[in-house]
This record gives structure tokens, C-alpha cells and sequence, in this order.
């Protein structure tokens, strides 16, 4: 299971793109105690579902009675000293972006911040779990595993599950299994 979390963990690097308050030490400073991967923020902003598997409406295609594996991920970026994210940060999430744009077991994905929290959550949703360990396993993603606990912050949460339908597929269905998977 260790190994698990550090894998999926690194999904967390993409959130730079997607927390603009990480940048400004004033909006990050001090987050609320309500800020944990068990509890969803009142102020996320999801972006759209992206990927293959989504409709021009921003819809996911699922196959009915079909199992799917998604990853979902919580965490806040450590910041600099300068209080914004650390170029290693923007160059793991550049290369992970990269690799996931080649993955052929990606269905969809999707990324939510807090700006009260300066935190981030994502979503994918793979076609399998083996498919899922082959992105896992790439250089991009090792390479981000490594650097994961000097890149985000105690307590993020990391993890996977099984869902057959769009309504287990959301931030707030993703929760209860982030709950139980922190570090």
C-alpha cells in the first residue's frame, strides 16, 4: 500500500497549474483547520473532465455495469522559501503532464483547487488497474514519486478505487476513500 501512495501521490504535482493562491504566501498562510483530504473544501474549483473518454460536453463516456479504477489525491504544494512553488515542482509537473498525455488506459482526469486552503485534489479514471501501474511506473511519475514528500506537504492523501458509474467519479465520492490514506 506504501508503494501506492507514493505512485499516486505524484498526480498531486499537476496542481500547480490548477492552485493559484500556492504562489502568494498571504492567501496560504494559514489555512483552516477544515483543510484535510478527508473533508471537502467549500471553495473547490474543479476544471472540467479532459481526456478520451469525455464527450464535447465535458461528460465522461462510461460503458455500463463496467468497472473502472480511479486515482484520486489530495494535497497542499510546499512552498519556497520566496513563498511560491519551487521550479522542481513546475518540472516534475511538466513532465507528468507530458507522460500523461501518451497514456492509452487513460479514460479521464481532472483537477480541483482551494484557494482557502492552497490545496489541490485530482481525479483519473483508468480502463484498468494495470494500465494505471504502467503510468505509475513511468520515468516521469518515478521520478516525481522520489521527490513527493520534499514537494507537498504533511498530510496529503493519496489512493484508488473501483466505481462503475459517473456518480461515484466526483471529488466529494472520492473522500471517504482519501479519508483512510493519508501521509
Amino acid at each position: 500500500m506504501r508503494y501506492l501512495s507514493l505512485c499516486t501521490s505524484a498526480w498531486l504535482l499537476s496542481l500547480a497549474a490548477f492552485t493559484p493562491s500556492c504562489g502568494d504566501s498571504d492567501s496560504q498562510s494559514s489555512p483552516s483547520t477544515a483543510c484535510a483530504s478527508a473533508l471537502l473544501e467549500a471553495d473547490l474549483e474543479p476544471s472540467p473532465f479532459m481526456g478520451p473518454g469525455v464527450d464535447a460536453s465535458g461528460s465522461l463516456m462510461l460503458e455500463p455495469g463496467r468497472d473502472y479504477v480511479v486515482s484520486t489525491t489530495y494535497g497542499v504544494p510546499k512552498l519556497g522559501a520566496d513563498g511560491k512553488i519551487p521550479d522542481t515542482y513546475i518540472t516534475a509537473f511538466g513532465a507528468i503532464q507530458e507522460q500523461l498525455r501518451k497514456e492509452k488506459g487513460l479514460v479521464a482526469y481532472r483537477f480541483a483547487s482551494s484557494d482557502a486552503c492552497g490545496s489541490g485534489r485530482t481525479l483519473a479514471v483508468w480502463s484498468s488497474e494495470a494500465q494505471m501501474y504502467e503510468f505509475v511506473t513511468s520515468p516521469a511519475h518515478l521520478n516525481a514519486m522520489t521527490n513527493a514528500n520534499a514537494l507537498l506537504e504533511p498530510g496529503y492523501g493519496v489512493t484508488h478505487y473501483t466505481a462503475t458509474s459517473a456518480n461515484e467519479i466526483t471529488f466529494m465520492a472520492a473522500v471517504p476513500h482519501l479519508a483512510t490514506h493519508r501521509r
